[in-house]
């Protein structure tokens, strides 16, 4: 996931394979966000993004390496399959701690 917290949420997330995009509506004084399923705009907008690139051949200079999954060292094998943990922070300002009355406990 990647979100963004100014001025109302914005970014990208997944959950369980499908990946999502989510935004503030921009109606006055609302909280309320738009979410969207990823590919449902890849479906609406086929044409090829570029941004300025005038070389749209896109071969490489250099041959790639090819890297095989049956190399991969036993300590990097037990590193992908080990349990990992994330720390997550949100953060409220001020105005958002007066609009749920000063009380932690509905913040929460």
């Amino acid at each position: 996931a990647s979100i963004n917290a100014c001025h109302g949420l914005k970014g990208y997330f997944k959950n369980h394979g499908e990946r999502y995009l989510i935004e503030p509506l921009k109606l006055s004084n609302s909280e309320a966000h738009a979410l969207f399923k990823y590919e449902s705009l890849e479906k609406d907008d086929k044409m090829l993004k570029t941004c300025g690139v005038t070389n749209t051949t896109w071969k490489s200079d250099e041959p790639l390496i090819k890297t095989s999954r049956t190399s991969m060292s036993i300590e990097k094998k037990e590193y992908l399959q080990a349990k990992k943990y994330v720390e997550f922070y949100i953060v409220a300002d001020n105005r958002m701690f007066r609009k749920y009355s000063r009380s932690i406990a509905a913040i929460r």
